[in-house]
């Protein structure tokens, strides 16, 4: 004769997650039923079980690798610190042809 899942949480004083946590071993809702039964347990609808299993994140979830792309080489003109020369200001006594 089998107990219900309520009342045996009820009488342990321990709720279906922390069952769940004292027992490492149990990975699906079979595993579950499968331990609860050899203690004489009706286990809880499978609706209670699914509720407390983890949520897949979307970073688990195949994302596609991307490409790395690679930067293009710096430009003489655009290099980093460098400044293109002006040119030297004419003089203006060089500039008439008197």
């Amino acid at each position: 004769m089998s107990i219900t899942w309520e009342y045996y949480s009820g009488r342990a004083g321990i709720g279906l997650k922390r069952f769940l946590d004292n027992n490492k071993d149990v990975k699906t809702y079979q595993d579950l039923c499968d331990t609860l039964k050899s203690r004489g347990v009706m286990p809880p609808p499978e609706e209670e079980f699914l509720k407390l299993q983890p949520v897949p994140k979307q970073t688990d979830i195949f994302k596609p690798k991307q490409k790395k792309t690679t930067r293009r080489p710096v430009g003489k003109s655009q290099s980093l610190g460098l400044k293109k020369k002006k040119p030297d200001p004419v003089k203006k006594d060089e500039t008439k042809d008197s």
